[in-house]
């Protein structure tokens, strides 16, 4: 949708642009032209789109083999009655077949981000502790088609998803946001990559860029965060890049004010004076004073 104008694109068309893409990229290697005949070209205009309704197929498809997928209330609860006779077979061992159809033997949430994919299973680990353990490993080797596969990245109860670090414990999930650059601000003193616009960048309305910017970053802190000390920890994980980008400290404060008068929280305008030294602190060690 382009102002008033709409464009209508028939299905056949989708598809034959698809096809087209699929099969007549090229690309150049040692001015050498080759045919790609396996995958999608990275960073393509249509491989986002196309990976994700790939992995949205091959997810409906797993998941509607082991249970039926529109009785799966948004909360993620699997009763015994859910589960197709295949997933009784997949999942449940005998000794447990004959539960109730309403007992609830598994809690599934799962999310996705491009290629990054997290599951978190919630059961009676005392009862169905080995239901648990089949639903992930079926997931991980069975739910997306060959040559693709989950690989684990941690083995641990922390890890990284995102700009997020998530650690759980028994009762409870702790989240905070970690900007991006800062483990290489820690061990390097440098940044690893760009990820904010410039205070200095053109645009038609600069003021309103660069306070969105700000309030931008302090959002995803806030959707982040499972703690008030998460959100103080998340916030000065910017800092470097805030300063680094030359924003003043006045637009800093302005979106710590904001973010109270949403949110009605305190966390976000009891931290400006310690935001305030820190930046006086990081802004003489850019300079060398």
């Amino acid at each position: 949708y382009y102002g008033e104008d709409t464009v209508m694109i028939s299905f056949d068309d989708i598809i034959s642009v698809c096809q087209h893409y699929l099969f007549h990229s090229h690309f150049v290697m040692s001015e050498v032209y080759f045919l790609l005949v396996l995958g999608i070209p990275q960073g393509g205009s249509m491989s986002v789109p196309l990976s994700q309704v790939y992995m949205i197929y091959c997810e409906y498809m797993f998941h509607s083999s082991l249970y039926d997928y529109t009785r799966v209330s948004s909360s993620g609860v699997i009763r015994y009655g859910d589960l197709t006779e295949h997933g009784v077979l997949t999942l449940v061992p005998p000794t447990l077949r004959d539960i109730s159809p309403d007992c609830i033997v598994l809690r599934v949430v799962f999310k996705r981000y491009a290629d990054d994919c997290r599951v978190v299973v919630l059961s009676d680990r005392n009862r169905f502790g080995c239901i648990t353990d089949r639903y992930i490993n079926a997931y991980k080797h069975d739910c997306y088609i060959k040559p693709c596969e989950l690989e684990d990245e941690h083995d641990t109860p922390s890890f990284p998803f995102l700009q997020g670090q998530f650690h759980f414990h028994r009762t409870h999930c702790d989240a905070m946001y970690v900007a991006k650059n800062f483990p290489s601000y820690y061990t390097h003193g440098t940044a690893r990559l760009r990820n904010i616009q410039h205070y200095l960048s053109y645009c038609a309305s600069p003021p309103k860029l660069r306070y969105a910017a700000v309030q931008g970053k302090f959002s995803e802190v806030e959707g982040f965060s499972s703690s008030d000390s998460a959100r103080l920890l998340g916030v000065f994980t910017l800092l470097p890049d805030l300063v680094r980008a030359q924003y003043p400290t006045n637009i800093i404060c302005r979106a710590l004010h904001a973010r109270h008068q949403r949110t009605n929280n305190r966390v976000w305008v009891d931290m400006i004076p310690l935001v305030i030294y820190t930046m006086r602190l990081l802004r003489a060690s850019c300079t060398g004073d």
